[in-house]
């Protein structure tokens, strides 16, 4: 997996998303996070050859399970789609829910969370097509204690919960 920094991106989800395909168009797992308009990206793919120089990407490092040693500490920080399916539906969590669910999605992923601060963004919107697409976001940071770095490696490769498309899931740790 590859960590890769794009410094220039749109305000909007879909688009970025569309920019992400056309940099990656080979099959593969990416992982987005947008973060003060400023997208991380994590990918098992390469980066197309007509964009390896381009002035707003940059390659970070790369990053497999033996990035993570057991009880090493680190800052992290996520965004998470926090909904929940009803009656067929997805719902956003109620606000008494919120913490409970928040701790829910972060108790299987190799790591402890030491400590953390829970921001719930509300919706965010995007334009997919000709289609406006909402998502409630909650902003998690705190610290978190490895427990498995197998694990732990698997839940930064694989995202946690739903909407990756829209930047939501990526576990990002310092």
């Amino acid at each position: 997996m590859k960590l890769y920094h794009i410094h220039k991106c749109h305000n909007d989800s879909y688009l970025n998303h569309q920019l992400i395909k056309e940099l990656f168009p080979n099959e593969g797992k990416i992982l987005i996070h947008n973060l003060n308009n400023k997208l991380l990206i994590l990918s098992d793919i390469e980066i197309a050859k007509e964009y390896k120089n381009c002035f707003h990407i940059s390659y970070i490092k790369d990053v497999d399970n033996n990035s993570f040693s057991i009880n090493e500490q680190l800052p992290f920080s996520i965004r998470l789609n926090s909904s929940k399916m009803k009656y067929g539906k997805r719902f956003s969590v109620p606000l008494n829910e919120l913490e409970q669910w928040c701790d829910n999605k972060l108790s299987n992923i190799g790591a402890t969370i030491i400590v953390r601060q829970i921001n719930n963004e509300g919706l965010i919107q995007s334009k997919r097509k000709n289609q406006i697409c909402s998502h409630s976001s909650v902003f998690i940071q705190g610290m978190l204690q490895i427990t498995n770095n197998k694990q732990f490696f698997n839940t930064i490769y694989q995202g946690i919960g739903h909407a990756k498309a829209f930047g939501f899931g990526l576990l990002n740790v310092f």
